[in-house]
């Protein structure tokens, strides 16, 4: 026998994901689920894993599997749902908010590569201020600022609260299924009072909150960490 008849079931480890996620733990969490979500056969992507199977396959401990799924419920590319009739915690990947993000992380990086490279960035970037200029010998004239900005006006938006509701588009949100076993399983007492209809209400703002200062609608990206930061502020204001 030799070392590689030992290891021979590496896991897959994407390290960009440290990036994005900041843990090395959450990276490796994300990792295996990208696996398996590649290879489960149930509808929508969801797989269901224990804590044991969790740890064989990562080595990661019960404090650090909740500590790295607690960033990724963060994230909103990163979705659980608990099957009460069969006790089991079954996880989903959000291939499409994690692609988002993995771009909107990537971008940067691709332009500071161009810029050294001696490559243009993209023409309609407004905060590059430096001015590109042809002298007097290039066109025998006077200098010529062909990067010269166009002054623009914005026009407030007038249009009233229900107006600019009705304009919105509603993004991906859970089913109600989801929405009570996340707070069950998460044990929001405060909230589960008033389940039936903040659900109900929810999806009649479209998953959207109302910004004062704003005066405009802004989505609720993770559902999950909003719902719990509203059972705080329930509990807080009972007490």
């Amino acid at each position: 026998m030799t070392i590689y008849d030992l290891l021979d079931r590496p896991i897959a480890f994407h390290a960009p994901l440290v990036d994005l996620t900041g843990s090395i733990t959450a990276a490796l969490m994300l990792s295996q689920a990208i696996y398996w979500s590649k290879r489960t056969k149930h509808d929508g992507g969801w797989f269901y894993k224990s804590r044991e199977e969790w740890t064989e396959e990562t080595r990661m401990s019960r404090d650090e599997q909740e500590t790295a799924r607690k960033k990724l419920r963060a994230s909103g590319f990163w979705q659980e749902r608990y099957d009460r009739v069969n006790h089991r915690k079954w996880y989903r990947v959000n291939q499409a908010a994690l692609l988002a993000a993995i771009m909107a992380l990537s971008e940067p990086k691709r332009d500071s590569r161009l810029a050294l490279e001696g490559f243009p960035l993209s023409c309609n970037r407004t905060e590059n201020t430096t001015k590109n200029t042809l002298t007097k010998e290039d066109i025998g004239g006077a200098e010529v600022d062909f990067f010269e900005e166009i002054p623009t006006e914005s026009k407030p938006d007038r249009r009233s609260k229900s107006a600019k509701l009705k304009s919105l588009k509603v993004p991906d949100y859970p089913s109600e299924q989801e929405f009570d076993e996340f707070i069950e399983s998460e044990s929001l007492a405060s909230v589960e009072t008033y389940r039936e209809n903040l659900y109900s209400d929810l999806c009649d703002r479209k998953w959207h909150h109302w910004r004062h200062a704003l005066n405009k609608w802004i989505p609720i990206r993770d559902w999950r960490s909003y719902v719990a930061a509203l059972d705080e502020k329930i509990q807080t204001a009972n007490d």
